[in-house]
């Protein structure tokens, strides 16, 4: 299906200026891409990789260098300045060289490496520049699919930033930096929607490797275009196209790609020497060894949660989702007067339970115990959260947790692991209760307005946050003093463990979602580091889960510049070092283009598994709300 301008009616775009890419890939060279059609004997050959690009894979000949390192038999069709798309017309086709390499009676590849033009690898789904992208993840996804059905991985070949930026494009690439960020998120977005359509990919990042080279001459206080500077070196004088040390350093970057094979044991490039070759592969191992460019094909997608029936009227946009610490039963709020328990047996899930609610009921925030047992909704514009416990004989309602300025009351939930303590933010402040005798009573105040609540499993440490300023508050008895005040201004979301030991806080940064985190020792509170920022998404939607005991993190962002506005979660681990993207999580069970719009509207975070909610739009038959399950890597 083409990724037309009347999928993008809901994308949030980012606004740009600029225009089409120019011809300087166009490099001329002996090996123009004419070259010959595949051979009779179309049986599988180990280590066969067909190269479709331009002159940044032929310049120093690239897949020459890929042979000489692993042994791997190369096929390149590359003319100097060609784009994805022209290379997609071609393999469509009859008679061209692509076509028979690419045809039904074509040879089988391993991996087919495809390069984008210099510029366009970078563009952004925005105004001036829509067009030229959108037709490059076309073409990527049309030559993505012919290469899976010849049995190849596709391998994206991440081209580099031109060495002094491009003058032809200085809103957008005005220095090497900011077109390298942007070529790193366009080959991300890329990938991701080639996964989501059921295409093997994998990323070659051969601008990190530049990058890394680059950041190097700066951490020893080189000025990296100095004309003896390594990183200059990589480039041949025009500043675009590559010298020898970055064509061996591309072909190293590529061969450890598709071969998974360390580059530090590659060979040497004789006309570069032992040491310039090895710390070319330094840079390539470091490079290729950065879970950024393979985090998104860890998670592992499990038959949805729920999938609301077509035709209803599912609005799931910031709607809360909520799950007990086994990961068996998740609660869910699909529609109005709607609330839902799901249980999960093996991989199959079933509604274990719908919660009676008004039917004007607008459940905006959810909160379950650690055994899914007792379950909180909260209605901010009715000013009320409405409790649920279940028993032997199943679910049943506990009444309604209300205050006497209950303006706003619901907003944000938090439940202790017992379900004995609940916290609950109203517009004024937050409000405490405590559950017994089948029942809730209040049990104290917190002079915080219009907050966001999480509350540790004993009930005694909570994180709180409001617009200006996140904190952490611990309980005695009914009074709720301020333990620590953390670093970041204000939140639009907090979480805390089960052991109030580490706390989570997300924030905005312009385009990106921010994530800091603290820890708790015997001396109190202290910093514990910043998440990578998750780029490009909707300041106004992110979610947060933080795991039971506080070694990971997801953030979701449903709305996001990406291939059809795709949401998306992060999964990031605690490491002795620090915190690591473990995954990058996409939706790709999906009917239509549009259905994974929104995902990501609220994470939550159990037993190895992130559940994300999808939300579904109005008077649109076929756009139902759905529950993602994804499991991580162990």
């Amino acid at each position: 299906m083409m990724l037309t301008r009347a999928g993008l009616v809901l994308l949030v775009l980012v606004a740009a200026c600029g225009g089409g890419a120019s011809a300087i890939d166009a490099r001329p060279d002996v090996n123009d891409g004419a070259v010959d059609g595949p051979a009779d004997d179309a049986a599988p050959v180990a280590g066969r990789l067909l190269f479709v690009g331009n002159s940044y894979v032929y310049t120093h000949d690239v897949p020459g260098q890929v042979r000489a390192l692993v042994g791997a038999t190369t096929e390149q069709v590359t003319p100097g300045g060609y784009t994805l798309a022209q290379h997609a017309e071609d393999a469509a086709t009859p008679g061209t060289a692509l076509a028979g390499w690419l045809g039904d009676d074509g040879p089988r590849w391993d991996a087919v490496i495809l390069q984008e033009q210099s510029q366009l690898g970078g563009y952004p789904l925005g105004l001036n520049y829509l067009d030229d992208r959108l037709a490059s993840l076309d073409a990527a996804l049309a030559l993505g699919q012919r290469a899976a059905a010849r049995g190849a991985t596709v391998i994206l070949y991440q081209t580099w930033g031109r060495a002094h930026g491009d003058p032809t494009e200085p809103m957008l690439y005005g220095t090497y930096t900011s077109m390298q960020t942007h070529l790193d998120a366009g080959y991300e977005r890329m990938a991701e929607l080639l996964r989501a359509r059921g295409v093997a990919v994998r990323l070659a990042p051969v601008g990190a490797a530049f990058r890394h080279v680059h950041d190097g001459v700066v951490a020893a206080g080189g000025e990296p275009t100095a004309a003896d500077s390594p990183f200059l070196a990589l480039y041949d004088p025009d500043g675009s196209h590559p010298s020898p040390r970055g064509a061996y350093l591309a072909a190293c970057v590529l061969a450890a790609t598709a071969t998974g094979a360390d580059p530090r044991g590659f060979a040497d490039a004789p006309a570069l020497g032992p040491t310039v070759s090895a710390s070319l592969r330094a840079s390539c191992a470091a490079a290729t060894a950065d879970a950024r460019w393979r985090g998104f094909t860890h998670a592992v997608e499990e038959p949805p949660a729920y999938v609301a029936p077509r035709g209803e009227q599912a609005v799931w946009t910031r709607y809360d989702v909520a799950t007990s610490d086994d990961g068996a039963r998740v609660l869910i709020a699909p529609s109005r007067g709607e609330a839902r328990v799901l249980r999960r047996d093996g991989e199959a899930w079933s509604t274990e339970a719908v919660l009676p609610l008004p039917a004007t009921a607008a459940i905006r925030a959810l909160a379950l115990s650690a055994d899914g047992a007792v379950a909180l909704l909260g209605a901010p514009e009715a000013g009320v959260v409405y409790a649920f416990a279940r028993d032997a004989t199943g679910w049943h309602a506990e009444g309604e947790l209300t205050a006497t300025d209950a303006a706003g009351l619901g907003r944000s939930v938090a439940l202790s692991a017992d379900g004995a303590t609940a916290l609950v933010a109203a517009d004024g402040r937050v409000h405490g209760f405590s559950r017994g005798g089948g029942g809730w009573s209040p049990s104290g105040t917190l002079a915080v307005e219009r907050a966001v609540v999480a509350l540790d499993g004993t009930g005694a440490r909570a994180a709180i946050a409001d617009d200006t300023r996140r904190a952490i508050w611990r309980r005695d008895g009914a009074t709720w003093r301020e333990e620590a005040t953390l670093m970041g201004g204000g939140a639009r979301a907090v979480a805390i463990d089960r052991a109030g030991a580490r706390a989570a806080a997300l924030g905005s940064s312009g385009a990106s979602a921010t994530v800091s985190t603290a820890r708790r020792d015997a001396d109190g509170w202290h910093d514990d580091g910043d998440l990578p920022a998750v780029p490009d998404a909707s300041p106004t939607s992110p979610s947060l889960a933080l795991a039971a005991d506080g070694t990971r993190v997801v953030i979701a962002t449903p709305t996001r510049a990406s291939p059809l506005g795709q949401g998306a979660a992060w999964s990031f681990v605690r490491g002795a070092t620090g915190w690591q993207l473990e995954a990058l999580i996409v939706q790709g069970r999906r009917a239509d283009d549009l259905q994974a719009h929104g995902f990501g509207t609220a994470c939550a975070l159990a037993d190895g598994r992130v559940v994300c909610t999808e939300h579904g739009w109005t008077a649109v038959a076929w756009k139902p709300g759905a529950v993602r399950v994804f499991r991580l890597p162990p």
